[in-house]
């Protein structure tokens, strides 16, 4: 946790074994499907009070992709049964980076997905770099800056 950790390494590269191009479509499968929490009250979490209209997007959809993981996986264990291939993270890369560079209807689809790498979570941009030369320019398809509620 950034709040609990410091941050004493300054470059993560070193540990890092291959580029990954799509990281937003990454950051997305890997992120926590609920709202950024700023804190803790003992146990529980406290959740961001004004997130963006983004971050809810963000967490109503997850749900719907992680439904489709779920079923795939389902899929992939009735096909192989006991013969159930291994799969790593560099494999989950490679596939996914197979299956973007071939699928311009999908990222299309996240079009309307957007992330942010900032730590107070105040600008955003799109899941993938591509969408707006792919997709053409949507209503929301623009980097947003994120403006605070007032208190």
């Amino acid at each position: 946790l950034e709040t609990v950790l410091p941050n004493t390494v300054q470059n993560y590269s070193v540990y890092q074994k291959h580029n990954i191009p799509q990281w937003g479509i990454m950051e997305f499968l890997i992120t926590s499907p609920e709202l950024s929490i700023v804190g803790m009250n003992g146990k529980e979490p406290i959740y961001q009070a004004n997130a963006s209209k983004h971050e809810h997007y963000r967490v109503k959809l997850y749900q719907k992709i992680a439904d489709g993981i779920v079923d795939y996986a389902w899929k992939i264990k009735k096909i192989f049964a006991k013969f159930m291939p291994v799969i790593e993270g560099e494999s989950m890369v490679q596939f996914l980076g197979n299956y973007l560079a071939t699928n311009r209807a999908d990222i299309c689809q996240f079009k309307d997905v957007y992330y942010t790498f900032k730590k107070n979570h105040d600008f955003y941009v799109p899941i993938f770099t591509q969408t707006k030369k792919l997709c053409g320019l949507s209503k929301q398809n623009v980097q947003h800056k994120r403006t605070r509620m007032p208190k």
